[in-house]
Parts: C-alpha cells; sequence; structure tokens
C-alpha cells in the first residue's frame, strides 16, 4: 500500500470513528458537561492550578510548577507550528457538517484541527501531575481524557487530533521535568 492510501485508509477511519464520538443531536447535559471541560482546559486556568500547591508549601510544588512551565515553553510552539504545516481542516469545516448537524457547538478559535491544543495542555498538566504529585495522578489522566474528548464532541477535532496532542503534551512534560529537575539541581 503506498503511503498515499494508508493517510486516506487512516483518514477514512479517522472520520467514522468521529461520527461514532460526535453525536448530530446532543443531549443539554451532554453539552453543558464537555463545554465545562473544554473551558478548563483553556491557558489560564493551568496558571491558577500551578498557585495552590506553592501556596500550601506541598513538597513537590515547585518541581510541579516548573514542569508546567517548561513542558508549555514545549508544548505551545510546537503545537502552532504543526497546526501550520499540516492544516487539517476542523471537522465543522470539512463535508461531515451537512445540512449543519456537525457544526462547531463552541466558538472555533482558529481554522486548522491538528493537533489538539486543548489536550496536548491537558496532558502536560497530567505529566507534571505524575511526576510532582503522584497519587492525584489518575485524577488528572482522566481530566486529561475528559478534555479530549470534549474536543471531539464539540465537534473541533477528529480522535486523531485528541491523540496527537496527547502524544505531543506527554513528550512536552517528560522533556518539562528533565529541565525542571536540572534547574532544581536534582538528577535528570
Amino acid at each position: 500500500m503506498s503511503w498515499t492510501g494508508l493517510l486516506n485508509r487512516c483518514s477514512a477511519g479517522d472520520r467514522t470513528l468521529f461520527l461514532a464520538l460526535s453525536p448530530s443531536r446532543p443531549t443539554l447535559w451532554g453539552r453543558h458537561w464537555n463545554r465545562s471541560m473544554s473551558r478548563l482546559a483553556d491557558g489560564p486556568a493551568y496558571v491558577v492550578l500551578a498557585i495552590p500547591p506553592l501556596l500550601l508549601g506541598l513538597p513537590g510544588a515547585t518541581a510541579f510548577l516548573l514542569t508546567m512551565a517548561f513542558g508549555f515553553l514545549i508544548e505551545l510552539p510546537a503545537y502552532k507550528l504543526i497546526k501550520r504545516f499540516t492544516r487539517r481542516s476542523r471537522p465543522c469545516h470539512t463535508d461531515l457538517n451537512t445540512n449543519r448537524n456537525r457544526e462547531s457547538l463552541l466558538p472555533v478559535p482558529d481554522q486548522y484541527s491538528f493537533p489538539s491544543g486543548h489536550t496536548a495542555g491537558a496532558f502536560v498538566l497530567a505529566g507534571a501531575t505524575l511526576v510532582s504529585f503522584p497519587p492525584l495522578a489518575v485524577s488528572a489522566y482522566l481530566f486529561a481524557l475528559c478534555v479530549g474528548y470534549s474536543r471531539v464532541y464539540n465537534r473541533l477535532h477528529f480522535p486523531a487530533d485528541i491523540l496527537a496532542g496527547a502524544l505531543l503534551g506527554s513528550i512536552a512534560v517528560k522533556i518539562g521535568h528533565t529541565l525542571a529537575l536540572l534547574t532544581l539541581g536534582g538528577p535528570a
């Protein structure tokens, strides 16, 4: 199979999965929940989440803050660069939006969808939580998964965009944590 054939086959599967995960008639509860999940993953929320551990003097708070900061310094430019390079249209801007039954349920931040920046950011938070506050890691990863699903539910991303965002966030936080440890003088 050629590279183009493989990409087309993957794209067709991605579109099919999108249609299965994004209901044509979302419920009121589903709209509210998924809108809330997407909004919680907007950038300013992460700054607010980084402050309480510092104020409470929790062990690992400085590493958490530095891991998130370095992680976002890596994730944000990479996400923007990848998005400009791939130029994948959002589902609501494709032929899947026939009869306006797949319009975005939230304001569309920009034209392109790959990768999901909200998901990448949520995985930076989850990874920083894992390395700094392990008992909270399951909750943080559940949050990240909910953010990713909300972006599909709200018709802003395809499932592959979510997977790419999760991978990008995970790589960024791994590098960010290494830089945080070097900054703090610990083992890398």
